[in-house]
């Protein structure tokens, strides 16, 4: 729950709620109807009607009770948890309307419950004006999962433009507390722009990574024999390894010149680990929830990983749609184009669909639960921070698989001659 006192504008589908949202950051205060009519803002023989039912005005002594007192709501009351948590709206309380969140330094200004009259369930009065030093957010009755994320983007951007233009940045949550937007988030993002350097070839130790195989790999992987062979590959998405684990592999280790990769293979096997099929399922259609569940599968991941991803989240503050355009070559949204046709989708449903029609693992439950269970047995499986060209692993395998690294040697001759120099250093007999 939201940890600021809460002062409702209106429904964030009205063009009345951003007209007066706009009001208090271009006045720097958000002021009582008397004090408005003093400043000449409001008409001095301005109407003002209690929008609550006519059973329900009995609770207030008279109509122009708030006159002088700016209305707030206590987020920690039971009744205003309530109605955010089951979206239930009450006589004054509305947990659909756009809101600023006020500290809770206010509390020193707050009319005592004995000079108070006409309050709501929730209610505190403050009198007078609540001066712009205690405006502390704005508060959106969405969330990434009630949105879908361009359009919450696209509302967030709206919004940032109107603070832009008023001089008076503030950070943007939602009722549950998130940081959906803030200024010091987009600073420390663009200060962690390292992290996830973004390079036409994929292949460098900090790039973003893949959230699944580009290739298609169930269209060719079951034409080998991989039942109890060793295996090594490289990583990237971790999708052939996945899929060898399910085609019966009996150890699979791999190697990356990116160390990011072996974070989001640990994070993907975490997520099997964790959920069912259709859970898994719906959490790459909305990506964002992944990161929200962090408690809930954080057993599955290695010490390392875990305190990866919450660096990673503290760094973004909890803004996980900025990170997941940060992180991932597959983009959603984006314009396509001869270079990024392969990896850019319109929708998340897109990118599942081509991703489940590419892995056998994500074909059917039947094949899920078949790989989970022979996740439950891979407990020996390596992973080498490593460049291919300066690397030659400790044991063989029966089965190496280096993906399309060769497009990216200098020439093929080069690759093919560098594969057969390492053939007898790697390849078991078999």
């Amino acid at each position: 729950m939201i940890d600021f006192y809460i002062h409702q504008l209106g429904d964030r589908i009205y063009s009345k709620s951003y007209e007066k949202l706009e009001a208090i950051l271009k006045e720097k205060g958000i002021y009582s109807r008397k004090t408005l009519k003093e400043k000449g803002i409001l008409p001095t023989d301005s109407p003002f009607k209690l929008n609550i039912s006519d059973d329900k005005k009995k609770m207030y002594y008279n109509e122009d009770i708030h006159e002088n007192i700016v209305s707030l709501f206590n987020p920690n009351h039971y009744f205003i948890e309530i109605a955010v948590k089951k979206q239930i709206q009450l006589d004054c309380f509305n947990p659909s309307y756009i809101s600023f969140g006020i500290s809770k330094e206010i509390e020193s200004k707050l009319i005592s419950i004995n000079e108070t009259r006409g309050v709501s369930m929730g209610e505190v009065q403050v009198e007078g004006a609540i001066e712009s030093k205690y405006i502390s957010c704005i508060i959106l009755p969405v969330s990434s999962n009630t949105m879908e994320n361009n359009t919450l983007d696209k509302l967030i951007k709206y919004i940032c433009d109107i603070c832009t233009k008023n001089a008076f940045d503030l950070p943007i949550y939602d009722y549950s507390g998130k940081c959906l937007y803030s200024n010091k988030n987009q600073n420390e993002i663009q200060k962690s722009d390292s992290l996830f350097v973004e390079q036409k070839n994929p292949f460098n130790a900090n790039g973003p990574v893949y959230a699944f195989s580009n290739e298609a790999l169930s269209q060719y992987m079951s034409n080998y024999d991989f039942s109890e062979k060793k295996v090594l590959t490289s990583l990237g998405s971790g999708d052939f390894t996945l899929n060898a684990y399910l085609l019966g592999a009996k150890q699979v280790d791999s190697f990356d010149i990116n160390q990011y990769t072996f974070y989001f293979y640990d994070l993907k096997r975490a997520l099997i680990m964790n959920y069912d099929y259709i859970s898994f399922c719906n959490l790459i259609k909305k990506p964002s929830i992944i990161f929200e569940k962090f408690d809930e599968y954080k057993k599955y991941l290695t010490a390392d990983s875990i305190n990866f991803f919450e660096k990673l989240n503290k760094m973004y503050n909890g803004n996980f749609n900025e990170m997941i355009k940060k992180i991932y070559i597959d983009k959603v949204g984006e314009e396509k184009n001869q270079y990024n046709e392969s990896n850019t989708f319109n929708s998340f449903e897109e990118l599942f669909l081509t991703a489940q029609y590419k892995n056998y693992y994500l074909q059917s439950e039947t094949n899920f639960n078949a790989l989970k269970s022979k996740l439950k047995d891979a407990t020996a499986e390596k992973f080498y921070f490593e460049d291919l060209y300066s690397f030659t692993p400790p044991e063989k395998y029966d089965v190496v698989y280096l993906s399309n690294i060769g497009d990216y040697s200098k020439s093929e001759n080069e690759f093919i001659e560098f594969v057969m120099s390492m053939r007898d250093k790697i390849l078991n007999e078999n």
